[in-house]
């Protein structure tokens, strides 16, 4: 077996810390830059939610981003939309309804408006 001068101790225990240091150094970025990237895609999702639910209908999806990337308290907010109802209604279109001639459908609205009885 070989033994190992005091030097080449001290020398190995300085590359050992260096390499140590680097490492801690390069974990600390990394955790920050996930932590980066879990809050933008949160924050990507509550934006989403909100245009689901046309929440801030007079804001684009960047500024909704950007408004909540300001938030003071994004889970009050992440909660907030989660419990906010859709805003704005769908009216449906001719395609959507029944299918009936303009002359059925004007004879039983007036049916209906003179009489107060459905056709049916």
């Amino acid at each position: 077996m070989e033994k190992i001068s005091h030097g080449e101790v001290q020398a190995l225990l300085k590359q050992a810390g260096a390499a140590i240091r680097d490492l801690v150094q390069n974990s600390a970025t990394l955790q920050e830059k996930v932590a980066f990237y879990e809050s933008e895609d949160r924050i990507r999702g509550i934006a989403q939610s909100m245009e689901e639910k046309n929440l801030s209908a007079d804001l684009s999806f960047e500024e909704k981003l950007a408004a909540l990337r300001t938030a003071k308290n994004i889970e009050a907010t992440e909660e907030a939309v989660k419990m906010a109802s859709p805003q704005g209604f769908h009216i449906g279109n001719a395609a959507e309804g029944p299918s009936v001639s303009d002359g059925d459908s004007r004879a039983a609205l007036e049916m209906f408006i003179t009489s107060g009885d459905s056709p049916e």
